[in-house]
């Protein structure tokens, strides 16, 4: 088997078996001039590192010229990408002028660019500050600084894929994506997110073994019983009977044997990461557990 990941211009081509690789370059010098770069170390500017069957996905050498570009790259930084503590409003601090506004804009954009790329640990503290992009204030700079700061003392770290037998298990957190309908409690509000968990599960379950994946029934996890309760007992409910029907899909397909649902302790939630500020001890858990780590 072999895959080939295009961008643009660019072309990745992955197999186990090298001749299959070279097969499948020797048919593109038929029709078009190509470039061999040998073994893939840098893509879209990331860096990959090997050991064995696992791969490091980082970005070392954007982080370094980030840093350079906002006068950080002495920081020694902080532990946390923001404090857990500290509420984050619109109203605070001072508005700031036009070239504040564009710088404040510039370090969202690059942290943007990172949280997409190799470093999901920052994903929501980023969300939260662009959703001030329009009118940031002398606040909301400070926040994108600490941000930084984060980075500068995790620079390291990235992305580790393999080394293991794939474990296909999706954490739900009720507060991981904006719901389309209204939700009267925590429990209903979870069982919304489990829907949409699920679509995103079936999704993969069938992209993946076209890559040699097979996922077998997905294990989704959440910290809320209510919601598995629910989940698990098909009968309408007072509590249940004026939920959409849309949402009721979960319970079909858990039926079907496709996904189960299992309870995950709140200490255990790997989902937490994306969804809100967490203290230091937890935020180094979840950071291992979703897979950032430093080779170094």
């Amino acid at each position: 088997m072999v895959v080939a990941v295009t961008w643009v211009d660019d072309i990745v081509i992955a197999s186990k078996q090298l001749h299959l690789v070279e097969e499948v370059e020797h048919g593109l010098e038929k029709d078009m001039q190509i470039k061999k770069q040998g073994d893939l170390k840098h893509h879209l500017g990331m860096e990959i590192q090997r050991q064995g069957s696992k791969i490091l996905l980082t970005q070392k050498t954007y982080i370094k010229d980030v840093l350079y570009r906002f006068g950080m790259e002495s920081c020694k930084g902080q532990k946390v990408p923001l404090n857990s503590k500290v509420k984050v409003t619109r109203e605070a601090g001072e508005k700031l002028d036009k070239d504040g506004l564009r710088l404040y804009q510039e370090k969202v954009g690059s942290l943007q660019y990172l949280a997409t790329c190799t470093r999901p640990d920052i994903s929501f503290a980023v969300g939260l500050l662009g959703r001030f992009c329009k009118c940031p204030t002398t606040f909301h700079m400070e926040l994108a600084d600490q941000v930084l700061l984060y980075i500068a003392w995790t620079r390291d770290m990235g992305l580790e894929f393999g080394g293991r037998k794939p474990n296909f298990i999706v954490y739900v957190d009720w507060n991981s994506r904006l719901q389309q309908t209204v939700a009267v409690s925590t429990c209903e509000a979870e069982y919304q997110a489990a829907g949409a968990a699920v679509r995103a599960a079936l999704w993969w379950r069938k992209l993946l073994p076209d890559l040699g994946i097979e996922t077998g029934v997905v294990d989704i996890r959440g910290d809320n019983q209510s919601t598995l309760v629910v989940i698990s007992n098909p009968i309408s409910s007072d509590k249940t009977k004026h939920i959409d029907i849309i949402h009721h899909f979960t319970r079909e397909r858990v039926e079907m044997g496709e996904v189960k649902f299992s309870y995950c302790s709140t200490e255990e939630m790997v989902a937490d990461i994306l969804t809100k500020a967490l203290e230091r001890n937890k935020l180094e858990k979840s950071r291992s557990m979703m897979g950032v780590v430093s080779w170094d």
